[in-house]
């Protein structure tokens, strides 16, 4: 039964962009399962696609939910856990299975992991073990608990030991039994794989041995990944691991394995090995003798566990225990004090009490001698100090240093440093012990106040918003070496203090532009000897990039050389920013000034030459009107007259409809209302429609040349294009110039060109032309015009993803061009052309 389903795709984990690790959990214990899902639910990239409570159900789960990991749980009842692992790594080997046991049971884990499964979960659900587990079976790694690591091995020996038995008991049936002992040896066989693939995931070097050559029969891969060494190396050289022993360790190991191998118990070494890239390993090498059934001895199993960590680690604690013993003992020896001494028999009481200690005390020797020590002396609340420093009588022993505060006789307290021994009768009896003591209550008050006032200033240096760094200056030669760095670092660049200072990380974060000068600026900073102040950006670890002032002031010696640098980095990137987005907006006003000048030049322009493109058809139109009606009747009899004054009407009319349909035309396309309709469209044969109709150029010789060339336009804009160049011709080329229209392909688009071989457009006007009303220098009287055609030219084609522009002709004149885009996906418009006629 599956309680949740996730449809969303699986996502293979080991591909670029893998957003999380799908994992299908199946269990049938609510309480149990459902704190794994709130645990796995915590986890980044960790996503649960599935619940399943049976074993029928988990196969079909996995075939549906396609999950990277499966995760389950062996205290179902009966063996519902483990015949779900089984059948799920039949079903589909590649999909690794994780197995969880809450109640404690290894040897149902141990069966499930020799059943197939890639690892298991540790008993309690801690969430980053969990989330590890999870994230190394869905890479194909095993997971392999410590808990279980003694039970499993010996589950292993106990494995090969019984799969090896039945094979001799199958090589021992008689023939009549043929069957029989092919399917023993084939189960077996799969017995010893399944056994060889989990014992080569274990982390850790796993071997087996011939019992009376000791020759190694088998080698897990992991001794290449330790050592370098392949396993066919291992086992074609039977003296490679006494080869790569230690030398001052194969004596005894070679001793400690015959002396295993000759009386038949277990092999635990520890010794060392040199690695084939020159590095020393520690290992714990535990062997055991597997024997069959009749307690016949089989071969070796062993496993070679990697313990260089552990082994460096007391290594290094041992040095540094006698490095500090060393040092104190030579820096007590060195000093020349005075010291107190006191001597105590086994019940603690003074024997003894040299001067110093009488001085320091303030207690005469008769009030002294014959008492209690840790009565007379030792504070109350330290009394019990007394079980750990009296001498065992009969072992020796003493609390060999110590500190402790002693009280004087005006009960005051003062902290002496002990160095006890015991003392010995003739006899080699304990029978006391001697203490020498030195009086440092002024160091450690003194260290105390330091302590104090270095936490003050630490604080207050670690609490300011900027960095704090101290450099040793070169002395005579400008060179800074870094000291300490205040943890603000670390905010501020993402790297530690640690390793800005270790790793002199400074330069190395430099931004590549500032680097250069930000070296020159220190140099001469620290050389000039006198506080200096740089800004410079630094990049930070995860790449953002920071603007930096930094302050210094040098530190001189006596001979005012420079011995150190104290200097502090102030993060001024908002300021930076600031100040960049105060100039932004500084010059975004100054273009929204420059535009409201040109808008208003612009309006200036717009409302003469309306005024004057108006009054002229107006007029003419008015002085038609008035003439019809004054001589109405006289212009009956003069038909050529009449018809002649209808024509100026019409025109002026005409003329007076084209300016409003430009002013409309930019007012829409300054709103962004205009929108192409595209079509299919042979440009050259419209292009050759518009020419032919046009009375623009009825006067003057136009050469036509175009091509076949289809692109998805809008038929009426093309239209506007082609008349707009035509009349751009009429109004600025005199009567003689001639003009030629062409449509060419070029590229991926057609062109349309209108040229003339008139005075032509000046080099430093070919953009301007293409603005609202503007008409270029020396515009002819007789021109009319308010400068909007070309501008709506240029805006059309902006609206079919084209341009436009004008060059010079070559033989002089001007060439306007305009391009248009071919049809990228005639199948597509094609389609939306048919559908558009469909009901």
């Amino acid at each position: 039964m599956t309680d949740l389903v996730d449809t969303s795709p699986a996502i293979d984990p080991g591909t670029k962009g893998a957003s999380s690790i799908r994992v299908l959990v199946v269990g049938d214990a609510l309480e149990r399962r459902g704190s794994l899902v709130e645990v796995l639910a915590t986890l980044p990239g960790i996503q649960v696609v599935g619940l399943v409570t049976d074993a029928g159900g988990a196969v079909e789960a996995v075939r549906t939910l396609a999950p990277h990991v499966v995760v389950i749980d062996l205290g179902m009842p009966g063996m519902e856990g483990l015949e779900a692992t089984r059948r799920i790594v039949a079903r589909d080997p590649e999909v690794p299975v994780l197995v969880s046991s809450a109640d404690g049971d290894e040897s149902l884990v141990i069966e499930a992991l020799l059943s197939g499964a890639r690892g298991c979960l540790p008993q309690r659900p801690a969430s980053r073990a969990i989330a590890d587990a999870i994230r190394a079976a869905a890479q194909r790694d095993a997971s392999f608990p410590s808990e279980i690591g003694g039970p499993l091995f010996d589950r292993l020996i106990e494995s090969l030991r019984r799969e090896r038995a039945m094979r001799s008991a199958a090589e021992e049936a008689s023939a009549d039994r043929e069957s029989q002992h092919r399917l023993a040896k084939e189960t077996s066989d799969m017995a010893e794989a399944r056994f060889r693939t989990l014992v080569e995931q274990i982390p850790a070097i796993t071997y087996t041995e011939a019992v009376d050559t000791q020759d190694t029969l088998f080698i897990s891969p992991q001794v290449k990944t330790l050592l370098g060494y392949t396993a066919r190396e291992w086992l074609e050289d039977p003296h490679l691991w006494e080869q790569l022993m230690h030398p001052d360790d194969v004596e005894r190991v070679v001793q400690e394995c015959a002396t295993s191998n000759r009386e038949q118990r277990p092999f635990r070494s520890e010794y060392r090995v040199i690695a084939r890239d020159g590095r020393l390993f520690w290992f714990m090498d535990d062997a055991r003798l597997v024997l069959d059934e009749n307690g016949t001895p089989l071969c070796w199993q062993g496993v070679m566990n990697d313990i260089t960590e552990q082994k460096m680690m007391e290594e290094e604690r041992q040095r540094l225990l006698a490095v500090v013993e060393s040092e104190r003992r030579l820096r007590e020896m060195l000093e020349n004090v005075q010291l107190a001494a006191v001597g105590l028999d086994l019940a603690g009481d003074i024997t003894f009490c040299n001067d110093y200690l009488l001085g320091l005390s303030g207690r005469p020797g008769e009030e002294v001698l014959g008492r209690n020590w840790f009565e007379t002396f030792v504070p109350q609340e330290l009394r019990d100090v007394r079980d750990g420093f009296l001498p065992d009588p009969t072992a020796g022993s003493i609390l060999a240093h110590h500190e402790s505060p002693i009280l004087t006789g005006s009960e005051d307290r003062r902290v002496i440093s002990w160095s006890n021994t015991v003392v010995r009768d003739a006899h080699g009896r304990v029978v006391g012990a001697t203490c020498i003591g030195q009086d440092i209550t002024e160091q450690r008050e003194a260290e105390q106040r330091l302590k104090e006032a270095e936490t003050k200033y630490r604080t207050l240096i670690e609490q300011i918003p900027a960095a704090t760094y101290v450099d040793v200056a070169g002395g005579a030669y400008p060179d800074v070496r870094p000291l300490y760095v205040s943890p603000q670092i670390e905010s501020m660049l993402g790297v530690t203090p640690q390793e800005f200072v270790g790793d002199d990380l400074w330069e190395a974060l430099l931004h590549p532009d500032d680097r250069a000068t930000a070296l020159q600026e220190t140099v001469r900073g620290v050389a000039s000897r006198e506080p200096f102040s740089i800004e410079y950006r630094m990049v930070s670890r995860e790449g953002r990039t920071l603007w930096i002032r930094d302050q210094a002031t040098v530190l001189r010696d006596q001979d005012g050389l420079p011995t150190a640098v104290h200097g502090v980095l102030f993060d001024i990137t908002d300021l930076k920013r600031a100040e960049e987005e105060l100039r932004i907006a500084l010059e975004i006003e100054q273009e929204a000034s420059e535009r409201l000048r040109q808008a208003d030049e612009m309006k200036t322009a717009f409302l003469t030459a309306v005024s004057h493109e108006l009054r002229t058809p107006l007029s003419a139109v008015l002085a038609a009107a008035l003439t019809l009606e004054q001589r109405e009747h006289a212009l009956d009899a003069e038909p050529e007259v009449r018809r002649e004054i209808l024509r100026g009407l019409a025109r002026s009319a005409g003329r007076l409809s084209e300016l409003l349909t430009d002013i409309l035309d930019v007012d829409r396309l300054a709103r962004g209302v205009v929108e192409p309709r595209r079509s299919l469209t042979d440009l050259g044969e419209l292009v050759r429609r518009i020419v032919e109709g046009s009375d623009l150029l009825r006067d003057r010789v136009v050469h036509l040349e175009v091509d076949a060339a289809v692109a998805a336009v809008d038929r009426p804009m093309v239209e506007r294009i082609v008349e707009n160049l035509l009349a751009n011709v009429a109004r600025h080329t005199p009567p003689e110039a001639q003009a030629w229209v062409r449509v060419v392909r070029e590229g991926e688009g057609v062109v349309v060109v209108v040229e003339d071989d008139g005075p032509g457009v000046p080099a430093d006007l070919r953009e301007i032309v293409f603005e609202p009303f503007r008409q270029g220098e020396n515009v002819p009287s007789h021109s009319p015009g308010v400068g909007l055609g070309l501008s709506l030219v240029a805006r059309f084609a902006q609206l079919h993803a084209g341009r436009a522009w004008v060059e010079e002709r070559p033989g002089g004149g001007a060439s306007f061009r305009v391009f248009f885009p071919e049809a990228t996906n005639t199948n597509d418009l094609f389609d939306e052309m048919v559908g558009s006629f469909q009901v």
